[in-house]
């Protein structure tokens, strides 16, 4: 026992202990936190910039406009998480960065701001990235389908309303050494239900997790091999991949339903890693993410057993933008935040960093000696007279051609979004009725075997012992 003098040692020792831990993890760390004059709220998709970057713009912002600034940034992982967002109103975000078909979608329900360069005008400093060094084909390639937009407050045009980011492909990612690249090309979209017969890719075949991508896919098997009606056959790429009528949704269903005895399954993030792997031999991959694939799969002397094609038939061009919600209470930072990243130096730092193709105009890094350098340093190469750079963005793996191509663009599915996502949920489900079915009979077997286990240890238990013979 203790005695009443160590008792009451102990007792202030752990009130000491409790007051200091309370004000250590409690009142100090708001004492001492850092206090901003202003604030941007980025919201974007996950692993898609290089995270120096906003402490780098927040130094920038700072020596331009002698404020401090915090940039608060947090991530979705599909447009549709970010529209569920932005669309019910009820955070404070001043950026995000959806895909153009979810931008369209923002427009038309007036959830988001046009641009606004001259808040820049405060500032005659800053250089306009934003008007000299982005890819014109970008912007033209909106304005022929993003044009005419119906909102709240009539038409609408999406340039006036975002800034390009990144941008890619829809395509094919496979394994040399199981699908060379002459099947490839024979089989076009028709790899995904391994019209080549190749033995090998059966089951090792991943599909995005994603409607619109799937759906794109699918839409252009058809097409390529001739599985459509005449007045399908009939549309251009851009028609095609967004028309949601329901004689095609109903043939889509079916190809995807007879697509799934060759997959291995559907993926939206790790389907890169198990290219890499070799896990799976095919891949739906973007544009990105395969040139991410492809140089992690390759060797020493430059040798990669991964490689990436968009069938020439058509399929699906994109591009990511920054755009402005209703809810942005720092226009000011937001320009300012999306002109920075114009700046081909930032811009390359990027597209490295996370595998994509950035906006800015190849030919404007030649401008930017460091952009240039920073290009060579990353791929550990020494400065030529520019037939690296030449090679890395006269990759149409990378680069692709966006004009004179059958890419198309796909647009908003409006009013059918609903009927498409039931469509998708119903070709997931097709076929699991049998794998339930086989769960359902082992479970019935192992209930069946507990039970008559039980059985037999309560008769051994409750049964009457015989009665032993005793030797007179």
């Amino acid at each position: 026992m203790f005695s009443d003098k160590k008792l009451k040692i102990i007792s202030i020792t752990l009130i000491t202990v409790i007051v200091t831990l309370t004000v250590v993890f409690f009142v100090l760390p708001p004492l001492i936190t850092t206090k901003y004059d202003d604030e941007l709220i980025v919201y974007n998709w996950a692993d898609y910039i290089e995270m120096s970057v906003l402490d780098d713009f927040a130094e920038y912002y700072e020596e331009i406009t002698g404020r401090s600034i915090k940039v608060v940034y947090t991530t979705f992982d599909t447009n549709e998480t970010m529209l569920t967002e932005i669309i019910k109103g009820d955070s404070n975000i001043d950026l995000i960065c959806p895909s153009e078909y979810a931008i369209e979608k923002l427009i038309r329900s007036g959830a988001v701001n046009k641009l606004d360069w001259s808040v820049l005008d405060e500032y005659p400093e800053i250089e306009r990235y934003y008007d000299v060094t982005i890819n014109q084909d970008i912007i033209d390639k909106i304005d022929e389908v993003f044009v005419d937009i119906d909102t709240p407050d009539g038409k609408a045009d999406m340039n006036d309303y975002f800034i390009p980011y990144m941008w890619g492909t829809l395509g094919i990612l496979y394994n040399t050494n199981y699908v060379s690249d002459e099947q490839a090309r024979e089989a076009g979209w028709g790899i995904f239900w391994n019209e080549t017969n190749i033995p090998e890719i059966d089951g090792k075949i991943l599909i995005k997790d994603s409607i619109r991508d799937t759906y794109c896919a699918a839409v252009m098997y058809l097409y390529e091999y001739n599985k459509l009606p005449e007045k399908y056959m009939a549309m251009s790429g851009d028609e095609l991949i967004s028309c949601t009528d329901d004689e095609l949704v109903t043939l889509v269903e079916e190809a995807l339903r007879d697509q799934k005895k060759h997959l291995k399954g559907y993926e939206v993030d790790f389907g890169k890693d198990d290219m890499v792997n070799e896990i799976a031999y095919v891949d739906l991959a973007w544009s990105g993410d395969a040139m991410y694939a492809i140089e992690e799969a390759t060797d020493d002397d430059g040798n990669s057993y991964l490689n990436y094609y968009a069938p020439e038939v058509g399929g699906n061009i994109w591009f990511d933008g920054w755009v402005m919600p209703d809810s942005c209470e720092n226009k000011l930072a937001a320009h300012m935040f999306m002109n920075y990243l114009c700046d081909p130096d930032i811009a390359i730092r990027n597209g490295i960093e996370i595998g994509y193709a950035s906006s800015v105009d190849t030919e404007a890094y030649r401008n930017y000696p460091d952009a240039v350098d920073y290009l060579y340093e990353s791929y550990e190469v020494e400065p030529d007279d520019g037939e690296f750079y030449d090679e890395f963005f006269g990759d149409e793996r990378r680069y692709a051609p966006i004009k004179g191509t059958n890419l198309g663009m796909m647009r908003d599915f409006g009013s059918q979004n609903e009927k498409i996502v039931s469509m998708w949920e119903r070709v997931k489900a097709h076929g699991e009725t049998g794998n339930w079915a086989t769960l359902g009979i082992i479970i019935g077997v192992i209930a069946g075997v507990a039970l008559i286990a039980i059985g037999l240890i309560l008769w051994k238990f409750y049964r009457k012992p015989k009665m032993r013979k005793v030797s007179k």
